[in-house]
């Protein structure tokens, strides 16, 4: 559950990067490519868009076999090495630097699941993405509601929702969610009931605390369709850990990621 839930929906985060320019500084004419910085920007959004969407769907359809650890090592792959292309052709020497740290991250996290049924995480990507995202400009100012969209988001007051609701998609609350989810993962491998209830309510706690903070949001809103997305997030968390009351162990991300994308999408 960890693999699809927990890795998916921060993949889903992640890999919804679209948007790099501000101040990207000085080219430093130390002997790289041509591209210019503001170029290079502009083409890592592009790989995260389109490369990284195949890592993206990769996980989501995790399943443990073999097949799809190959698939996720492959979009890895051909992610990393696109974020190297881009390195060797960028002018800009801290610019190489930074997407060599990413093409390396993104290629250990795609090799890691084939070490012997061991489950990666994206930490070392996310802290690799970091200073890039600094450096291009996507991420100052808003956390992940930047690096989610580029340009307004959205109408008059709607701005300060949208960098609070993406920065909580993710992560802010929803660590929470993620961690409870892993405790009920650990705990579904041994036959303690008792336990498993226990986790399970852990996890409802954290989802209806998670769901409730972006009702909260929705609340203050002006934006008809930015309430609707905000809901339809809160929503889909919740349909998620109710199926587990019901005696399921779902395993389908896709109507938390659609909500995401929406919300994505209204503010970009």
């Amino acid at each position: 559950m960890r693999s699809s839930w927990m890795l998916a929906a921060m993949a889903a985060g992640l890999l919804a990067v679209a948007g790099c320019g501000g101040d990207s500084g000085d080219e430093d004419g130390d002997g790289g490519g041509t591209a210019s910085p503001e170029q290079t920007c502009a083409a890592v959004e592009q790989a995260m868009t389109e490369l990284g969407a195949g890592l993206q769907t990769a996980l989501t359809e995790w399943d443990g076999s073999p097949e799809n650890v190959a698939e996720i090592s492959s979009a890895a792959d051909r992610w990393g090495g696109e974020l190297r292309d881009l390195a060797a052709e960028s002018s800009d020497g801290e610019l190489r630097g930074l997407l060599e740290d990413l093409a390396t991250a993104v290629v250990e996290f795609g090799a890691g699941w084939g070490d012997g049924g061991a489950e990666p995480n994206l930490d070392d990507v996310e802290t690799a993405l970091q200073p890039l995202e600094d450096r291009c400009g996507f991420g100052a100012g808003a956390g992940a509601g930047a690096a989610l969209g580029s340009g307004p988001a959205g109408p008059s007051g709607s701005a300060e929702v949208c960098a609070a609701a993406l920065g909580e998609a993710d992560g802010g609350s929803f660590d929470q969610v993620a961690t409870a989810a892993e405790d009920v993962d650990e705990v579904l491998a041994g036959d303690d009931q008792a336990a498993l209830e226990a986790a399970i309510a852990r996890l409802r706690d954290a989802a209806d605390r998670f769901a409730q903070g972006f009702r909260d949001l929705a609340a203050g809103a002006e934006d008809a369709e930015l309430r609707a997305a905000l809901e339809g997030i809160a929503a889909a968390v919740e349909t998620w850990v109710d199926s587990f009351a019901a005696g399921s162990q779902p395993d389908d991300l896709s109507a938390f990621q659609e909500a995401v994308t929406t919300l994505g999408a209204r503010c970009d």
